[in-house]
């Protein structure tokens, strides 16, 4: 694995990079885990998954990388998640992401959020997530795009995730390539044994326009 604490070389990063692979999440030793968090088989997509649980997202949490002096360093335009969320409990995951002039933001998605458009506020951007279903989704983040009114400096890389409770994640990817789900890698897809039409895809904040 390439150093954590480094940039990765963008044609190391083509087609796309398997974040929980790149940090061997099922050895933990790379990744942090704090509360309610339990590795499992998926009895829908047949696949391990984590489930993080916990009444506080807070206290409950998966973080990418382990330790915050680190850098993922993932230079690729769109983060896509793969997630099972509940329709009655709140869940959060906070990014941070490095802009050209060397800047952090701390971009936040979850149902917490009752404004209908992304927002800053001192802790950073918040992005409101429209809605959570019983189904098993992609959610596919414009890295790019969360910047848009609120940095004037473009984006530059990825540099951790935390995946807070109430949630369930088997893995997640990054990619400069648009993807819908008809057109998922094979190691993006969420089952290759059931049709693409049982599963959902959230964009955020917006389905990009400017790709094709």
């Amino acid at each position: 694995m390439a150093p954590l604490n480094a940039i990765l070389a963008p044609a190391w990063q083509h087609p796309y990079v398997n974040i929980f692979k790149l940090v061997d999440a099922e050895s933990g030793k790379e990744v942090e885990q704090y509360g309610d968090v339990a590795s499992a088989m998926d009895r829908i997509i047949g696949k391990k998954v984590f489930k993080i649980r916990g009444v506080i997202p807070a206290a409950n949490y998966i973080r990418v990388p382990r330790f915050k002096s680190q850098s993922l360093g993932l230079t690729g335009r769109f983060l896509y998640i793969q997630v099972k969320l509940s329709p009655v409990k709140v869940f959060a995951i906070h990014l941070e992401v490095t802009t050209a002039d060397l800047c952090v933001h701390r971009v936040s998605i979850s149902t917490m959020y009752r404004d209908q458009h992304s927002k800053r506020k001192s802790g950073g951007i918040q992005i409101p997530y429209p809605h959570a279903s019983h189904r098993w989704c992609i959610m596919a983040v414009d890295l790019a795009g969360v910047l848009t009114g609120f940095s004037s400096s473009p984006f530059q890389s990825l540099r951790s995730v935390q995946l807070c409770a109430w949630l369930t994640v088997r893995s997640m990817f990054t990619s400069d390539t648009k993807f819908s789900l008809q057109s998922l890698p094979g190691d993006m897809a969420l089952s290759h044994a059931l049709d693409s039409s049982l599963f959902e895809q959230v964009w955020l904040p917006a389905e990009p326009m400017d790709v094709p």
